[in-house]
């Protein structure tokens, strides 16, 4: 699912931001982490953090020198669908710490003070879209992105366009110059093109990957 700037939609874990690929033979898996201290109202994140990495120490050796992130495990069984053979056996309010230099991942349960599980993880920053242009027709090209880039987009951000934009193509622009392939899925998705920013139009200022430009003519050409 795409996270659009006007609709958030809860997943396996409390959080976001950092998007995993689960590596060790595991099938890939994709989810969003936030890294809370909501969980335990008496700690602080940093102080829940030192209490498990101590109670994990007694046992399993982590890395030095790094300083890990936490997420608590809020549906288990929609975790388990990430990866099923490693998340088999987790829980609700289980925990992950996360070493993203190790790199490493410790699924740890504190009700009974026992490592879970434990892997190499490899880390792919989430990737965000700006889609400029009418609401209507952005609401279009919002459900193309659930429907055929969930795993490819982390977020999607709209934008109402500076002057209307021209219809006839939809432009499809890789900001960072990262991006040429995805860029290129999408305008044909959107059966536009990969260009420029176009003339009279802004480049979004809030660090997008890719930007997308919907011509009035997509919300009918779909």
């Amino acid at each position: 699912m795409v996270i659009t700037k006007k609709k958030v939609k809860k997943i396996a874990l409390l959080s976001a931001n950092v998007l995993l690929i689960l590596g060790l033979g595991f099938t890939s898996g994709f989810y969003y982490l936030r890294y809370s201290n909501e969980k335990n109202k008496n700690l602080t994140t940093e102080q829940r953090i030192d209490k498990y990495e101590k109670e994990i120490s007694k046992t399993f050796t982590l890395p030095k020198g790094e300083r890990p992130k936490i997420a608590d495990v809020n549906l288990a069984d929609e975790t388990k669908k990430i990866d099923k053979e490693f998340f088999k056996s987790v829980e609700n309010n289980d925990i992950l710490l996360i070493y993203e230099k190790a790199p490493l991942i410790v699924v740890y349960r504190p009700s009974t003070k026992k490592i879970i599980n434990s892997g190499q993880v490899s880390f792919k920053q989430q990737l965000t879209v700006a889609i400029i242009g009418a609401k209507s027709d952005r609401n279009t090209v919002v459900t193309v992105l659930n429907q055929a880039f969930s795993k490819d987009i982390a977020k999607a951000t709209e934008y109402d366009p500076k002057s209307p934009i021209a219809a006839g193509n939809t432009i499809v622009v890789d900001l960072t110059g990262k991006n040429a392939e995805l860029a290129t899925k999408l305008a044909t998705e959107l059966k536009g093109s990969v260009g420029n920013v176009p003339e009279g139009q802004d480049k979004p200022s809030d660090g997008p990957g890719v930007a997308i430009y919907v011509a009035p003519s997509t919300a009918t050409g779909l």
